[in-house]
């Protein structure tokens, strides 16, 4: 993906998917600095969040006893980031306004923390507000965006006008993007693209196609790396499968993301994924399928009954 000139940032490509990729930190000059960031972006991108938001936080104490802006903000936002993918989504708003208040001390606000500003507000339903950020960053007179930044502001203008009950605003400019996007070599934002194209597909009740994209967005952030991501568009697809009737490849996606959330540890939403693959399934002429689906359920229900999960401590702030 192309950088802007804050390479410290760990970039989310993805609205949903929340797909992240990190360009490489610069040296700041300050040793300590340098190796919590580096610490920080590879566990960010071997999907380790905790130990990511955990090396940005102390990324964040040190820059800010340098007192550099730019660093604190730069940092800040990659600790949102991580606890974006976490889920912490309040959390992650509230670091992205203390990111920007750092970043307007020092060398201005980039465009890459207003458009995961956007994408939080999105999250949050403040679509007003989502839309505000939009028109801020692509303002008239506002450095010039770059292919990849400029297509992430249009998906999520786009997902904007769908959230708002606008499908129509938000089909014209993904309809609009498509000639950009065949001049853009990035899985990720391909990835998003695919998502947005079906969700307006489910919206519009072709669910046998919605199923197809969603599939496909699977695959890229396969190829990517990003389980996380993927998992969720398994889910996805298995969902629009489920509503097209076609229910022995909806078993298989809901029993699929099911395996691999369990592979993470994910007990309790992997038993809600296989709940939805065992509904499936029994509608499919598949004995296999069936047959699969029934051992994952078996298993995680022991797996749940043997260890059941524990409330994790909260992380210090």
């Amino acid at each position: 993906m192309k950088r802007n000139i804050y390479p410290g940032l760990v970039l989310t490509a993805a609205l949903l998917t929340l797909s992240g990729c990190a360009s490489r930190p610069k040296s700041t000059g300050d040793p300590e600095l340098s190796s919590l960031s580096r610490a920080g972006r590879a566990a960010f991108d071997r999907g380790e969040y905790k130990l990511a938001a955990r090396a940005y936080r102390m990324a964040r104490d040190r820059a800010r006893l340098i007192d550099d802006p730019q660093e604190i903000g730069t940092v800040t936002y990659n600790l949102a980031a991580a606890c974006l993918e976490l889920g912490e989504t309040g959390r992650a708003a509230e670091l992205l306004e203390e990111s920007r208040r750092a970043f307007s001390r020092g060398p201005g606000v980039p465009s890459d923390l207003v458009l995961l500003q956007g994408r939080v507000a999105l999250l949050e339903g403040r679509t007003e507000e989502a839309g505000r950020l939009i028109e801020e960053g692509t303002a008239p007179g506002k450095k010039q965006l770059d292919r990849e930044t400029r297509a992430q502001f249009q998906l999520l203008r786009a997902r904007t006008s769908l959230a708002g009950g606008d499908p129509e605003a938000a089909r014209k400019t993904f309809e609009e993007l498509r000639p950009e996007m065949k001049k853009i070599g990035d899985d990720l934002i391909a990835a998003e693209y695919l998502s947005l194209e079906g969700e307006l597909l489910s919206h519009e009740g072709d669910f046998l196609r919605a199923g197809q994209v969603f599939d496909r967005e699977a695959a890229l952030l396969q190829k990517a790396d990003r389980y996380r991501g993927m998992t969720r568009a398994r889910g996805r697809a298995g969902a629009a499968y489920l509503a097209a009737g076609e229910f022995c490849p909806a078993g298989d996606r809901f029993y699929r993301a099911a395996r691999a959330l369990a592979a993470r540890g994910e007990i309790l939403a992997a038993l809600e994924a296989i709940q939805s693959a065992l509904a499936a399934a029994g509608e499919c002429p598949e004995e296999a399928l069936r047959e699969e689906v029934a051992s994952l359920f078996v298993e995680l229900r022991k797996t749940l009954e043997d260890d059941p999960p524990a409330v994790p401590p909260a992380e210090p702030e």
